[in-house]
């Protein structure tokens, strides 16, 4: 039996892996087809080369202020961010002592325990002991970074008989042939210099993304195929614009500028246009090279993108990221009690703004299902927009909603693939 997995989200690398689990003696090909050059989605990460002065970030920098610039050492720094989703959440007990405790054995994760969250105006003694303990039991990152997660579900899939994960690979649309019961996908091999595109035949397939089957120019099933896996058209993102900043840190602090005992501010309509401000050097397990710098990673709100959004750019980058780098400066000012915005400017190191026009799915119209499974043609779709709670509870969202919505569209798949 083949199995095609369109997408290397958590939610499709988690339902290839699933699959490949509970067939380990059958004749399975799971085929997972990703655009990008590697696997993500949530745990996405960008990567930056920046120039670090290491004279500057040396204990003895202030006794050698008559030092010739020209002796001073520059270091070449590879930094890491989790500009997707700088963390997640472990709110359900099958996450927690399923998938999540595998991750944490293998050491792809670890919970965040400095990162209790906080809003500007609340100090960790206002916002009390017990309610930090909660927070640090719900936030998690990987290790070294959220994209380790991927990766490692990734490796696991290709060192099983019958997974395959291919990158590169632009799924430009999918049939069901209805005479030989298998789906035909079309794709477009962006790393092939002749004859790109070719075909895939599958026995079953799985839609790991809203937008393969919504209207939209990312759709690869023709509306009047969409049947039992239809989803409410009006589903849709929210977008956000991501800014990625990091500072030389200052000789008299290993952490500065500046410091924070919080790792994650969550701003909670305190801010106009900021959504959230997280510390990525405080998180656990990031890589040594790093420690010249201290790195930062600030969401907007959905608002604040809708309104510099053209399509799938910003309408003005340079404004904009001068706009939101005044904002976090000058929260970091009035939290963290650092100096003025001259100082704090004259230490960035690295700063630049991306545009995330599907940043979340939009919260009131996820569904509370956890999949949909089209039993007669073996096709299913998964990801972060089900599960949604009931009202007044707190469920899985983000990479936790994700992981489990995978897993559960493998653990009903499985058995028609037999």
């Amino acid at each position: 039996m083949r199995v095609g997995v369109v997408g290397a989200g958590i939610s499709g690398l988690v339902c290839a892996q699933r699959l490949l689990q509970l067939a380990p003696q059958q004749q399975l090909k799971v085929t997972t087809l990703e655009w990008g050059r590697g696997p993500g989605g949530r745990t996405a990460r960008r990567r930056v080369k920046i120039n670090v002065n290491e004279a500057d970030n040396s204990s003895d920098s202030n006794n050698n202020n008559n030092n010739n610039n020209s002796q001073r050492q520059q270091t070449v720094v590879e930094a890491s961010f989790d500009h997707a989703a700088p963390f997640f959440t472990a709110r359900t007990n099958k996450f927690r002592e399923g998938l999540l405790s595998d991750w944490e054995a293998q050491g792809l994760a670890a919970p965040w325990i400095t990162a209790a969250v906080a809003t500007p105006q609340q100090s960790s003694s206002e916002q009390g002991q017990k309610e930090d303990v909660k927070n640090d039991q719900e936030l998690w990152v990987g290790l070294p970074s959220n994209h380790a997660i991927a990766k490692g579900i990734v490796q696991e899939i290709q060192a099983s008989q019958g997974g395959i994960c291919l990158f590169g690979q632009h799924v430009q649309h999918a049939e069901y042939d209805k005479t030989k019961k298998v789906w035909n996908v079309r794709v477009f091999d962006r790393n092939a210099p002749t004859d790109a595109v070719k075909t895939h035949t599958f026995d079953a397939l799985v839609l790991s993304d809203k937008l393969l089957i919504l209207p939209n120019t990312y759709s690869i099933v023709d509306p009047v195929e969409w049947e039992s896996l239809a989803i409410p058209s009006d589903l849709g993102s929210t977008g956000a614009v991501v800014l990625l900043v990091a500072f030389h840190k200052t000789p008299s602090s290993a952490t500065s500028p500046p410091t924070t005992k919080k790792g994650v501010l969550q701003m909670l309509n305190q801010h106009p246009f900021l959504q959230t401000v997280v510390h990525e050097s405080t998180k656990p397990g990031r890589d040594t090279q790093q420690q010249l710098l201290d790195l930062w990673v600030v969401h907007s709100t959905h608002k604040y993108a809708a309104s510099h959004l053209v399509g799938e750019k910003l309408d003005d980058v340079e404004a904009v990221q001068q706009e939101l780098l005044n904002a976090f400066l000058e929260v970091l000012i009035v939290k963290e009690k650092a100096t003025t915005i001259a100082e704090l400017t004259s230490r960035i190191a690295y700063a630049s703004v991306m545009a995330w026009d599907h940043a979340q799915p939009n919260e009131s119209k996820r569904l509370e299902v956890s999949h949909l499974l089209d039993s007669s043609r073996k096709a299913g779709v998964c990801g972060d927009f089900f599960l949604k709670a009931p009202a007044s509870s707190l469920g899985p969202c983000g990479v936790e909603a994700a992981a489990l919505s995978g897993l559960a569209l493998a653990e009903n798949l499985a058995p028609l693939i037999r």
